[in-house]
């Protein structure tokens, strides 16, 4: 009966020892906060220069190419986006609603001086300012 009961403990104590380790996990995840600017949208290189973003803990802002805009990350993924609603040159706005869209939902991972952003097939790079 002693040798039953000893074997329990260690199993919860097991049980208990994998479940603290599995979730602090997330606790060692390098923090992004910081400033960035656009480097590519699906490889390329964005058409209109100057689009920056600020992360700070879990809340992400963005200035360019027209408006300023921000989001939230919550487990990972950014969104809802809200932006401010100014007018610019049509090439500009079509690639603010592009770079909009394609975050919107999108899972951010840190990749050294990188914040990706990942959705269905579209990817957007941030390279973070020295």
């Amino acid at each position: 009966m002693m040798r039953n009961n000893l074997q329990c403990l260690a199993f919860l104590l097991s049980a208990v020892f994998a479940l603290f380790t599995c979730g602090c996990s997330s606790m060692n995840q390098p923090d992004p906060s910081g400033n960035y600017v656009l480097t590519s949208i699906n490889g390329e290189k964005p058409t209109v220069d100057g689009v920056s973003m600020t992360v700070k803990g879990n809340e992400i802002s963005g200035d360019g190419p027209v408006n300023l805009w921000r989001g939230t990350v919550t487990d990972g993924k950014l969104g809802p986006m809200i932006s401010t609603r100014r007018a610019g040159p049509p090439e500009a706005m079509q690639m603010e609603h592009e770079l909009n869209s394609a975050m919107d939902g999108a899972t951010m991972t840190l990749d050294g001086a990188q914040l990706i952003f990942a959705k269905d097939d579209t990817r957007v790079v941030f390279t973070e300012l020295d």
